[in-house]
């Protein structure tokens, strides 16, 4: 998405069930896109995708300009970090207060390694992380209260990092 929202133009061409003539492509020059690792009946829904993910690139589109920089991806090669909104009490439990604290440094310290033991988890193939990493993402779950993890119901990160 980054390379192709510094394109000046470029033309999406959407296939249809098996896609388009060979000879068309043959006759053009074509770049595939692929926006994941699945089967759709035509183009269009994963051209809409991948013009959603450009347009977030365009100046003035977004509310705040910084969003975009911040999203998984932009700022690290990770998953982001899950969100929490009000209340700071909920049935299924609190926000983490690392997140109420006020300290940037470590509220981004602590989104920061809660999306990358989400990357490892959920998208391995994603990153490639050392041994240090490893051990250094080790010693920050240890760190972490029971509350903070049982909260983050789609992490089994003490199972999978100890």
């Amino acid at each position: 998405v980054n390379e192709l929202s510094e394109s000046y133009d470029f033309i999406l061409l959407s296939g249809r069930y098996g896609g388009v003539d060979q000879r068309f492509l043959n006759t053009y020059e074509f770049e595939s896109v692929s926006v994941g690792d699945y089967v759709v009946s035509g183009g269009e829904l994963p051209s809409l995708l991948l013009m959603d993910a450009l347009l977030r690139k365009v100046p003035g589109v977004l509310g705040n300009e910084k969003s975009s920089i911040s999203d998984s991806f932009a700022a690290t090669p990770y998953l982001e970090a899950p969100l929490f909104t009000r209340p700071r009490e909920h049935a299924a439990g609190k926000v983490p207060e690392i997140l109420l604290s006020g300290d940037h440094k470590k509220i981004d310290e602590f989104r920061s390694m809660i999306g990358l033991a989400l990357t490892v988890q959920n998208r391995p193939e994603l990153v490639k992380i050392s041994n240090d990493e490893l051990t250094k993402l080790r010693k920050f779950l240890a760190k972490l209260s029971t509350e903070d993890l049982k909260i983050q119901k789609s992490l089994e990160l003490q199972r999978i990092f100890r």
